[in-house]
């Protein structure tokens, strides 16, 4: 793996982190209805948008 896929590797870790942090102490105090919709789209969410950063990742790697 070359260096700068470690510094990659490292703010995923650093953002999915912050997403995580941000779910768990920031959400209990929303006023979001607990619906099967509300509740699939955020936890599927994170997951959702790390595997669009690492599309456009390899989209600009191939470019």
């Amino acid at each position: 793996m070359q260096t700068s896929s470690y510094g990659f590797i490292g703010k995923l870790l650093v953002v999915s982190a912050i997403v995580s942090i941000g779910i768990k102490e920031i959400g209990p105090q929303l006023a979001i209805p607990a619906t099967q919709p509300i509740v699939l789209t955020l936890v599927l969410l994170p997951t959702v948008l790390m595997g669009l950063v690492l599309a456009l990742q390899y989209y600009f790697q191939r470019r």
